[in-house]
């Protein structure tokens, strides 16, 4: 890995960018796909992150080894040019003083030599993932809704193990809904899938409204009988959202498995709070609900011949 810049691992982000492009539904190469949000919500760190991670558990771990390699690291050789292992001290020291600014939440310890190397590496590890998130290329309109939501802390794969192939579907579709990356008539009209025209209308209701994902799923009458459906099936976890979100946006936030920043360290909303025990029991019916609006949606685009071919295969109907 290279020592002082990021030019060694751009060519395997850029590779994990579009395989995890194409693991959410759009094109490799589609563009205004913010790739942080799909970071945090698969769980998978920047190349960087894990370059720099290996790189100080495998310092700290080589003088454990019964390898010429331990000789290297106790008595790192002075060279003009940094070498592996003396360059490796340096930048430790450099980045211990340097994370307090680079990621405030995370700290590396000045004594970074007196931690355990699984320990030291966790720590580096979340502080370039934090500056990776602070960057300017990451700072995107999607990365701020998706950090304000709080979406952080909540993923949804960690529900995806044993339930119905239906609600895999629809944990896919909330996904893509999370990370806007959802396949709105704005989003399609801007890659010409779809006529300039539904830049600023919705071509389900006809209304002169952008088809956001909040309009699909809150206001869109087109979309209302499956709204009553859902709201039959969670009544109680609709009646909570309803009493505590007002506007499209913090309903919609809720829905999703998210926090608003105005109720954040409420008692409701805490990691075991009333808020997230009715959204666990309501997953199961979220999944329907959203699995079954992009089903409805889909079939609509198809009958007017709009939309591209390949959005036919999201969210396809389970089977039952």
């Amino acid at each position: 890995w290279e020592m002082d810049s990021t030019s060694g691992v751009n060519r395997l982000q850029t590779i994990l960018h579009q395989c995890l492009r194409l693991l959410v539904g759009v094109g490799a190469k589609a563009h205004g796909v913010a790739t942080m949000p799909l970071l945090r919500e698969l769980g998978i760190a920047p190349i960087e992150a894990m370059a720099a991670a290996a790189r100080t558990r495998a310092f700290l771990k080589a003088p454990t080894l019964n390898t010429c390699i331990s000789d290297l690291v106790r008595q790192p050789s002075r060279m003009r040019r940094n070498t592996w292992t003396f360059g490796t001290v340096r930048w430790l020291d450099r980045f211990a003083r340097a994370s307090a600014e680079l990621a405030p939440n995370v700290r590396v310890p000045p004594a970074w030599r007196s931690l355990q190397p699984r320990v030291a590496s966790h720590l580096v590890k979340a502080a370039v993932w934090g500056r990776f998130e602070t960057s300017s290329s990451a700072c995107t309109n999607t990365w701020s809704i998706y950090s304000q939501a709080s979406y952080v802390g909540n993923p949804l794969p960690q529900y995806g193990t044993g339930i119905p192939a239906g609600d895999v579907a629809g944990l896919h579709i909330m996904i893509q809904l999370r990370t806007r990356v959802f396949p709105t008539a704005r989003r399609l009209a801007r890659i010409h899938a779809m006529p300039e025209r539904f830049l600023h209308h919705c071509h389900a209701c006809g209304g002169d409204v952008i088809e956001s994902i909040e309009h699909i799923l809150l206001e869109c009458p087109r979309w209302e009988c499956h709204r009553r459906n859902f709201g039959a099936l969670a009544p109680d976890f609709n009646g909570f959202v309803r009493r505590f979100a007002t506007s499209p946006e913090d309903i919609n936030a809720l829905l999703l498995g998210g926090v608003l920043p105005s109720l954040h360290g409420a008692t409701h909303f805490t990691g075991n709070g009333r808020f997230f025990q009715l959204w666990r029991q309501a997953l199961p019916h979220i999944a329907f609900f959203v699995v079954h609006v992009s089903h409805s949606r889909n079939v609509l685009l198809r009958e007017m011949g709009l939309g591209p071919s390949r959005i036919s295969r999201m969210g396809r109907r389970p089977d039952g």
